[in-house]
């Protein structure tokens, strides 16, 4: 989904007055810069336009699934509650970008709270054996007959003693990190709950393009430099021109050169 800035740029210091403050604490916190920020307040903005900027369960899922290309409506529900910290019983533009910063951008630590958080559907602060069962049977596309369930049974007591020091009860939180530093591929080895490179990358080169992404809205854009003006060579017209330097503008004088003919002995 391209954004169009057509109508947002007509009133450009109204939003930055509205989100210049915002911005600056994200700016410290999360894992992206000044105009991206912007580039995904526009996003949510356009998303959120009917509902007054506040983004119901409904949408979270649905822009899950076609924009980062989430399939499973299931781990897509329980990571809602992960943008909403707060139990507002919607994501507000700031919970947006702080869990964009992490599904796209986030350590290897953030990652591994987020996808554990996600997992632990009762808040229990563990990963007991039933809930890994039915994580497994649901994700791994198990079907429910009894050689299937014998199978998942089997793979989770070899999984599950080398990850969790109390197998009895279950994984924890603890368990679950240093399991993941010591060996990342089990990051979502209970189910995807993360968007592939592909759907990031798409999903940022069309959200968050790093090219003029308000060439819309030029008086919006402050913070980018201007282009350097190419430098351009005095011929014998020119005899003044201003050049731009790192230290901004100086005054470089130029007169044409004038051809002197040697003088010619007489023989």
């Amino acid at each position: 989904m391209q954004l169009n800035h057509d109508r947002l740029a007509k009133q450009p210091w109204t939003l930055r007055r509205r989100w210049g403050p915002m911005i600056g604490r994200l700016t410290r916190t999360t894992h992206f810069d000044w105009e991206e920020l912007e580039s995904l307040c526009f996003a949510f903005h356009k998303m959120t336009r009917g509902t007054k900027g506040r983004m119901s369960r409904k949408d979270f899922i649905d822009i899950m699934h076609s924009a980062l290309d989430m399939t499973s409506a299931g781990n897509a529900d329980y990571s809602y509650k992960n943008f909403d910290p707060n139990n507002n019983q919607y994501i507000g533009m700031e919970d947006w970008c702080r869990g964009m910063s992490v599904i796209l951008r986030g350590s290897l630590e953030e990652k591994a709270r987020y996808c554990f958080e996600t997992y632990d559907r009762y808040a229990e602060n563990c990963l007991r054996r039933k809930n890994l069962i039915w994580l497994v049977t649901e994700n791994w596309k198990a079907t429910p007959d009894l050689d299937c369930q014998v199978q998942v049974e089997e793979l989770l007591e070899t999984i599950v003693p080398s990850v969790a020091s109390d197998p009895e009860r279950g994984i924890t939180d603890v368990d679950y990190q240093k399991a993941v530093e010591k060996y990342p591929m089990l990051l979502e080895f209970l189910g995807e709950v993360l968007p592939g490179r592909a759907a990031t990358a798409t999903f940022m080169s069309a959200m968050m393009p790093r090219a003029r992404p308000y060439e819309f809205c030029p008086e919006y854009r402050t913070e980018r430099k201007q282009d350097p003006k190419p430098f351009l060579a005095f011929g014998m017209s020119a005899s003044r021109q201003a050049v731009p330097r790192l230290g901004g503008f100086r005054q470089v004088t130029r007169t044409a050169s004038s051809f002197v003919p040697l003088p010619v002995e007489d023989v």
